[in-house]
């Protein structure tokens, strides 16, 4: 299984610390989030992982390949995703934000989910939006499911009782999960 890693982004809520960086290489605990995340992924049984940069792709280095979105300031994740389109429809694939940490049991879950799109989410959200913000429902986003299904994610919300979780940044699709991504995107 690859897994890709969604760089593109300037990462300006960061300030100073991406003026001369990609987001990713923004040092934690003495290693950059990128290395975090090739860790956590080769332990999990990742063999091969592709980042795709867009804002100074260029500092990019290192056991990995880089896909450039070269639109990266007129467009989104989604956006960067079809730049490695070619994998997702051969493969399955775990893709994941570049601007977080996690451990490698979150990828292995994930790895092992059969469900063509699988999803990572934080049941105990709260606290750590807590520590970050002084009121945790104003960045937070609704996330409800059912029956193990996602219904609702993404959207702003006042209620505690419509997040039952948060995005974690990390996901897997298979080919035919992507199938229906792209055919959802060309409908809109």
């Amino acid at each position: 299984m690859k897994a890709i890693i969604l760089a593109a982004g300037r990462g300006s809520r960061m300030c100073q610390l991406t003026e001369d960086q990609p987001k990713c290489l923004t040092q934690l605990a003495g290693k950059s989030l990128l290395e975090w995340q090739q860790e956590a992924l080769k332990a999990a049984g990742v063999k091969e992982i592709v980042v795709v940069g867009g804002y100074r792709h260029e500092d990019l280095k290192g056991d990995f390949q880089v896909c450039e979105n070269k639109r990266w300031t007129e467009t989104n994740m989604v956006r960067s995703l079809c730049e490695v389109s070619e994998i997702l429809e051969s493969e399955e694939a775990i893709i994941s934000y570049s601007d977080i940490v996690f451990n490698s049991k979150h990828a292995k879950n994930l790895m092992n989910n059969d469900a063509e799109i699988a999803v990572s989410y934080d049941q105990l959200w709260l606290n750590l939006w807590s520590l970050r913000f002084i009121d945790p429902l104003s960045d937070a986003e609704t996330f409800k499911s059912k029956n193990g299904i996602l219904v609702e994610i993404g959207a702003k919300t006042d209620l505690l009782d419509s997040i039952q979780g948060q995005y974690m940044g990390l996901l897997k699709i298979t080919p035919i999960g992507w199938k229906k991504i792209t055919s959802f995107l060309r409908a809109l």
